[in-house]
């Protein structure tokens, strides 16, 4: 099944925005839309506030934000508390692939592949 994107509308609206912010889909299934749609309100309104913050003025230098993953190329992690958003950079827009409410200190490996599994497939489909 092919690999498409999905536009992701920001809470509020963002004049010359940094990033523009999509969803990896395929077939279907989007399973960063899944894990969203699974948060309580309070803790979708941190990741939409973290969102329109990014898209405003780039990506956060706060380690306890933002971290750019080691031992993958070009997987990245947005960090609110327990909510982990894994996504790639491509031209000007973030692309979210997997998110997780994380309950250790370490990533769960299984999803990290996943996430890196999704940013192969789009760039092998995209060109």
């Amino acid at each position: 099944m092919a690999v498409s994107l999905h536009k992701v509308p920001l809470a509020e609206p963002v004049p010359f925005p940094r990033f523009e912010f999509y969803l990896w889909a395929s077939g279907g299934h989007v399973p960063a839309k899944d894990f969203l749609m699974q948060l309580q309100q309070s803790q979708l309104r941190k990741v939409q506030r973290l969102l329109v913050h990014v898209a405003q003025n780039g990506l956060p230098g706060n380690p306890e934000r933002y971290l750019r993953l080691r031992g993958y190329e070009n997987l990245h992690e947005f960090k609110l508390h327990q909510i982990r958003l894994y996504f790639f950079l491509d031209n000007g827009r973030i692309i979210l692939t997997e998110g997780v409410l994380k309950k250790q200190n370490r990533s769960d490996r299984s999803t990290l592949e996943k996430a890196d599994e999704r940013r192969k497939r789009f760039y092998t489909e995209n060109g």
